[in-house]
């Protein structure tokens, strides 16, 4: 450890007193949220509500509730991965993870699915005598996620932390947030915040690399007497990032500080209450306004100037025809259309790490269109139906192609047919 976090250690040794109980000044905590790093908040509470069972919440786009832990998606850049720092993984546990690894490997990695990180025999799962069936995967924006089969504890597991000294950072924790020290399966030591666990290991090779702006950035504990706890930690020498105060677009009153812990963790302590902050929305792609006289350029023999390099890029992930789900939308909003740029984006890198974003075709550098669909006249946004002799004349082409098909062994495409 740094000299730092070798001072918080030290402290929280004394604080833990005799029989692992822990100081009398200790917070009263709660896990609150686990802060996750995404491009599209609206994506993200739709891929864990869809893999991982959470349940978006009620007038919000950026959270998910999974069981008593929040998961709290901020849009910002990403540094990378969440394995190999203080907090490698998180982890859900699932009644038949047989089924549910069967589930997820006919979604694939296409589209936004799941990318496992398999063991070194080949396999999604391993049943390891003495502990549970297991299996690691990554979510589409590269947090690592450990999915165990532990009947006692359906839903979100457990935190697993990296510490070069699991033991003192243990007691930290206890000293500070409380807990019940406890080790799963007398393999893994940790606490328990009610049913969920905080473990603990040393990382499989040197330090724990930084957090900021990682898949995971920080966790968050929620503390009763919040004052309390704060001047505690100061009194401990805890490194402040950011003072206790009510956040800048903060939803409720509830105060929220962010302090440094053992292995340079990002720990955020926040009141009860508290619900995140409103995210300011991007501004919509531009529109440019040209209604002014115009004369058309002409090429030397009169005919318009077509000439000159066109770019897609304003467009891009614009579907041709409206969405049916879309039907009275005029225009969506910039989370809306960050998000179907999103799905976009995913489609097409497979579901690799998200270094490969920069590189993905499509992928487009400026705020994305809020335009619900390329048609726009009718008002439905919908390409009318041919009419009766249009499915007529539609029939005779696919017809006659057949039959020019059959004869010269070639494929020509035809109105209204496939291609």
């Amino acid at each position: 450890m740094n000299f730092r976090v070798g001072v918080l250690t030290c402290i929280a040794c004394t604080a833990f007193l005799a029989g692992g109980q822990r100081a009398a000044s200790a917070a009263e905590a709660t896990i609150h949220h686990i802060h996750i790093t995404t491009p599209s908040a609206l994506e993200a509470v739709a891929w864990y509500s869809q893999y991982m069972g959470c349940t978006a919440i009620a007038d919000r786009n950026d959270a998910a509730k999974c069981g008593s832990v929040e998961l709290l998606f901020v849009v910002q850049p990403s540094m990378g991965r969440s394995q190999d720092t203080a907090v490698d993984h998180i982890s859900f546990s699932f009644p038949d993870l047989t089924a549910k690894i069967a589930a997820f490997e006919k979604i694939g990695v296409r589209g936004g699915g799941v990318r496992f990180q398999r063991f070194e025999d080949g396999a999604a799962i391993h049943d390891t005598p003495g502990w549970f069936k297991s299996s690691f995967l990554f979510d589409p924006w590269g947090t690592r996620i450990e999915l165990v089969e532990d009947p006692a504890t359906v839903g979100f597991h457990h935190i697993h932390l990296n510490s070069i000294d699991p033991d003192a950072t243990i007691k930290w924790y206890q000293a500070n947030f409380g807990g019940k020290p406890a080790s799963l399966k007398g393999r893994t030591n940790g606490l328990r915040f009610g049913d969920t666990w905080v473990l603990v290991s040393k990382p499989a090779q040197g330090r724990p690399a930084p957090m900021k702006q990682r898949a995971i950035d920080h966790i968050a504990f929620a503390a009763s007497g919040y004052d309390n706890a704060t001047a505690e930690l100061r009194k401990q020498r805890v490194t402040f990032i950011e003072e206790p105060a009510v956040p800048r677009g903060g939803r409720t009153a509830a105060k929220s500080a962010l302090v440094t812990g053992p292995d340079e963790i990002r720990i955020e302590l926040v009141e009860p209450g508290f619900a995140g902050v409103k995210a300011e929305a991007a501004p919509a792609a531009a529109v440019a306004d040209n209604r002014k006289p115009y004369t058309t350029p002409k090429t030397p023999w009169g005919e318009p100037d077509l000439q000159g390099i066109y770019s897609g890029n304003a467009a891009a992930g614009i579907p041709l025809e409206r969405p049916k789900n879309l039907t009275d939308t005029k225009t969506l909003t910039s989370e809306e259309a960050a998000a179907r740029q999103e799905r976009r984006t995913l489609a097409s890198i497979w579901g690799y790490d998200r270094e490969w974003r920069d590189i993905t075709l499509g992928y487009a550098k400026q705020a994305p269109s809020t335009q619900v669909a390329m048609v726009i006249d009718p008002p439905d946004g919908r390409i009318p139906a041919l009419t009766p002799e249009g499915q007529k004349r539609a029939a005779e082409a696919r017809q006659r192609a057949a039959g020019e098909e059959a004869a010269d062994g070639s494929h020509q495409p035809v109105p209204g047919g496939p291609e």
